[in-house]
C-alpha cells in the first residue's frame, strides 16, 4: 500500500472527499485503523484543460463560492422597496427623501400629491419587485409591479399589469429614484 501526504488535515480532507463524492472508509479492529481514501482521480484528454476531476466532475467548479450579493444591490433594493412601500402608504414625504433632485425639479407639487396620493376613489393595493439589471454598479433598474384599482372598478382576477421599470441611480453617494414608473 503506497503511503499519500496531503497539505490539509486528514478530518479535512476527510470532510471535502466525502462532500465531493462519497469516498469509502477502511476499518481495521479499531478506530485509529480507520482510513480515508480519495476517490480515484482521473485525467483524461476530454477534461478541460488537464483539470483534474472526481468521477468527471471538476474540482473547480466544487470548489468555487458561491456569487456574492454586492453592497450597492442591497442598497438599490432597499431604496427600490422603499420608494414603493411609501407609494402604497400614501407617504409622500417619505419618498421626497430618496426622489432624485431632477424628479423634485421637473415635477409639479400636485403631481407628486397625486402620484403619492389615494386621490378620489383610486386604492393602492400592493406591489412586487421581481428581476433587476446592472447597468453600472450605481445604477440599476427593477421590473415592478403597482397594483390600484378605481372603487367598483376590479378587472378579471387573472389580468395582472405590465411590469413597470423603476431605476435607482447613486447620486452624490446616496440611493435615489430616478423615475416615477405608472401604475
Amino acid at each position: 500500500m503506497q503511503k499519500r501526504s496531503f497539505g490539509i488535515g486528514g478530518a479535512a480532507l476527510a470532510l471535502t472527499c466525502l462532500t465531493i463524492t462519497g469516498c469509502g472508509t477502511t476499518s481495521g479492529g479499531n478506530a485509529s485503523s480507520t482510513l480515508v481514501q480519495p476517490a480515484k482521480i482521473n485525467q483524461s484528454a476530454s477534461s478541460t484543460a488537464g483539470a483534474s476531476t472526481y468521477q468527471n466532475r471538476t474540482l473547480t467548479n466544487v470548489m468555487t463560492p458561491p456569487k456574492m450579493i454586492s453592497q450597492n444591490y442591497l442598497g438599490a433594493l432597499s431604496t427600490a422597496d422603499k420608494f414603493l412601500a411609501d407609494w402604497l402608504n400614501c407617504d409622500i414625504k417619505g419618498a421626497e427623501s430618496i426622489l432624485s433632485p431632477s424628479i423634485l425639479r421637473h415635477t409639479t407639487h400636485t403631481r407628486l400629491d397625486s402620484y403619492f396620493e389615494n386621490t378620489g376613489s383610486a386604492i393602492h393595493a400592493g406591489y412586487e419587485i421581481l428581476g433587476r439589471k446592472e447597468l453600472h454598479a450605481t445604477w440599476y433598474q427593477f421590473s415592478v409591479w403597482m397594483y390600484g384599482y378605481a372603487m367598483g372598478l376590479t378587472g378579471p382576477t387573472w389580468q395582472r399589469p405590465s411590469p413597470q421599470i423603476l431605476n435607482i441611480k447613486m447620486i452624490q453617494g446616496v440611493w435615489r429614484v430616478v423615475n416615477l414608473p405608472r401604475y
